[in-house]
């Protein structure tokens, strides 16, 4: 497993697991939104708050995403 850390943006922090099997990219989001809509479109994830629609981000993934879930402050997209 390979592990990547970077500061997407001062409100996340963006995190991609590289396994031999696919990979994860997380991203620690504040503030913490009640509810987020997820895109994927090819290699970009995008974010929008439900509640806050001007609360807007855009992932960049390793490839195109099979599934995308927020929860509890925390965007996980998984690919393979």
């Amino acid at each position: 497993m390979t592990e990547h850390k970077m500061p997407a943006a001062r409100e996340q922090l963006l995190q991609t697991y590289e396994y031999d099997d696919g990979w994860v990219v997380a991203a620690a989001v504040d503030p913490v939104v009640d509810a987020m809509d997820i895109d994927t479109i090819g290699a970009t994830a995008i974010c929008i708050g439900r509640d806050d629609p001007a609360f807007h981000i855009e992932l960049t993934l390793p490839g195109p995403a099979t599934t995308a879930q927020y929860r509890n402050g925390i965007i996980t997209v998984e690919g393979r």
